[in-house]
This record gives structure tokens, C-alpha cells and sequence, in this order.
């Protein structure tokens, strides 16, 4: 039978995918379709490379993998595959600065860059692509030498080309339709600024406070600031409540014994249930993901206080988001409007 014909007949309900019950209702088939389709996806794309990773170069090269990946996905789903595919360089040389220096003001400059160069690029459509690609250097731990650090971002930059195929792959269109204002210096500057003071300042403050996990107030603007951004204030009030529900969540799962593996199992268990209500609950899928990632950083250690943290950061980052994006866009309103067509999206 020819793969054609064979293809034909599954759309056409002749013949079931194998490992489906062909027995089962339509939709549960469909469902449990979805799933199989997630969790290879999950396993080929994600869990594969990072395994890789680590055999060849350890711990920093696994995270700079996921988050890489992870950060190209999300720019790919906010601003198009071919502009979180233009990001990749600027997330590997970001990187390997951020992995060479730890975290200290070496890295809080980075990061304010990084924002800088998002907001400028606001009005093309780029916006979302830096700042999700910035999640590889804000999380990415220190190298133990400048070798290793180029190493990484490699990772990083292997992760990030995983993530523009993977998002492609799924759907994303190239471009997004950038925002309708004008592409003026001022713009540029207003938008540069307010993101520069967003993501900077929130690198700043977890430098500054020396609170462990710092790092996610900068992660939790990457990730807010898009949708609010914008104009997704629902997208930014759901992630916020998901990402405290997910610290609930972690607490009475973190009380039943398991080895460390065992919390490894549940985070990928929560990031296939998260993917598999994503394009249906945002609210869901934030909660979810939220509590995977917990469980994922802490390893079996400490998941209560881990997620804690990561809570109390997601509320400094989102109030960080919300003055520095409702000040840009105060600016933004009182700049004339652009009459002509909005820009391409190819651009």
C-alpha cells in the first residue's frame, strides 16, 4: 500500500494510527492522538537534544538547550519563525556573556541590552523574539572558563534553531503583523527605554536583593512583557495567577516520596499536560508549566521553597512590566498614529 494511499485512508477513519484504540470514540481518539503527538514531540525535540547536551558537555549545556529551544518556541508563536530564527545570534552571544560573567552587573547589562534592543525593535514585530530568547541568559549558570561559556552558547544556539523548526512545525507563521505605530526615532527610543528599564531593572533588583532565584524576576518580565506588550493584558493576568497556582500545586506533590528521577518523571508529565491545553486554557496550560519548571529547577530539592520564590519574583517582574510597559504606552498614545498600511509582515 503506497504512503499516499495510506495517509488517504487514515484522514478518510478507513484505518487507525497505530497505538490508538480503534475501538475508542472519535474524539477520545483524537485526544489521545494529540497526546502521543505531544509527548514525541516532547521526546525527540526536547528531552533528546538535552540528553545529548549533557553527555557532551554537562549540566550549563542541558539548561542552555532547553532554554534555547523553549525561547525560540515562545518568540516563534509571538513574532514568526523567521524573526525568532534573525534572534539566535543575539541569544548566543548574550549567552556566552552571561555564562562567562555569573550573575552580577556584567550580567545585569546584558540583559538591560537585550532589552533595549527588543523595545527598539518594537514597532518591526521583534519584540517578543529578544525578550523570549533572553530566557537563555538570564538562567543559563556560570562556566567555569571562557571556553566553556562559547560551549554553551552553542547549546544555546542549537537549542534556539530546535525551537525556530519546532515552532514552524506547529503552525507559527513566519511574521506576525507588527504594531501599527510609527517607525520614528522617538518610537524607538520610548520603546528601547521602557523595556532596557524593565528587563534591566528587574536584572538589577535580583542582583542587588541577592534573593536566591533571582533570576526568575528578569525570567517572569521575558515572559510577561510580550502579551502585555501587546495589548494581551488577559495573556499577563493568567500567567500570573498560573504561576502562583503552579507553586500550589508543587506543595502536595512535593510531599509524596519519590527519588529524584521521580520528580524529573512528574516535571515532563506537567509539561505534556500543559502542551496539551495550551491552545485551549491559557490559564491551565500557565499553571501547569509553572509547576513543571519547578520541579525541573529544583530536582526533588526543596520544591516548596523553590516555587516560593519563583511566586513572590513573578509578582515583583509583573508589577515591573506593568510601569514600565503602561509608561511606554502612555508616551506611545500621545505619538501621531501611523496612516499608512501596517508593516509587513515579512519584515
Amino acid at each position: 500500500m503506497g504512503m499516499r494511499r495510506v495517509t488517504i485512508m487514515a484522514r478518510a477513519g478507513m484505518i487507525t494510527p497505530m497505538g490508538t484504540d480503534a475501538t475508542a470514540p472519535p474524539a477520545a481518539r483524537s485526544r489521545l492522538h494529540r497526546v502521543g503527538l505531544i509527548v514525541a514531540t516532547l521526546l525527540l525535540a526536547v528531552v533528546l537534544p538535552a540528553v545529548i547536551a549533557g553527555v557532551l558537555a554537562g549540566s550549563a549545556a542541558v539548561t542552555a538547550t532547553l532554554l534555547g529551544t523553549g525561547g525560540a518556541l515562545g518568540g516563534a508563536a509571538r513574532s514568526g519563525w523567521s524573526r525568532a530564527l534573525r534572534v539566535v545570534p543575539l541569544v548566543m552571544v548574550a549567552t556566552a556573556i552571561a555564562s562567562w560573567s555569573g550573575i552580577g552587573w556584567t550580567w545585569v547589562a546584558v540583559l538591560g541590552v537585550m532589552g533595549a534592543i527588543a523595545g527598539a525593535g518594537y514597532a518591526a514585530g521583534y519584540l517578543p523574539a529578544v525578550l523570549y530568547g533572553a530566557l537563555a541568559p538570564e538562567v543559563v549558570p556560570q562556566a567555569g572558563s571562557l571556553r566553556d561559556a562559547i560551549l554553551v552558547a552553542l547549546f544555546a544556539g542549537a537549542g534556539g534553531a530546535i525551537g525556530v523548526l519546532l515552532g514552524r512545525r506547529l503552525g507559527a507563521p513566519p511574521a506576525t503583523p507588527a504594531p501599527r505605530v510609527p517607525r520614528r526615532p522617538d518610537v524607538h527610543v520610548v520603546a528601547g527605554a521602557s523595556s532596557a528599564i524593565g528587563l534591566g531593572g528587574a536584572a538589577a533588583l535580583a542582583v542587588a536583593t541577592g534573593i536566591p532565584h533571582g533570576y526568575w524576576i528578569p525570567l517572569t518580565v521575558s515572559v510577561v512583557a510580550p502579551g502585555l506588550a501587546l495589548g494581551d493584558t488577559r495573556h499577563g493576568r493568567q500567567r500570573l495567577v498560573g504561576n502562583i497556582g503552579g507553586l500550589a500545586l508543587t506543595i502536595p506533590l512535593s510531599l509524596v516520596p519519590m527519588p529524584s528521577w521521580g520528580f524529573y518523571a512528574a516535571s515532563f508529565a506537567l509539561f505534556t499536560a500543559a502542551f496539551s491545553v495550551m491552545s485551549r486554557n491559557y490559564g491551565w496550560y500557565a499553571l501547569l508549566e509553572s509547576a513543571a519548571v519547578v520541579f525541573m529547577v529544583s530536582g526533588g530539592q526543596q520544591v516548596a521553597e523553590v516555587g516560593e520564590v519563583r511566586a513572590g519574583a513573578t509578582v515583583i517582574g509583573f508589577v515591573l512590566v506593568a510601569i514600565t510597559a503602561g509608561g511606554a504606552a502612555w508616551l506611545l498614545r500621545r505619538m501621531p498614529r501611523v496612516t499608512s498600511p501596517a508593516v509587513s509582515a515579512g519584515s
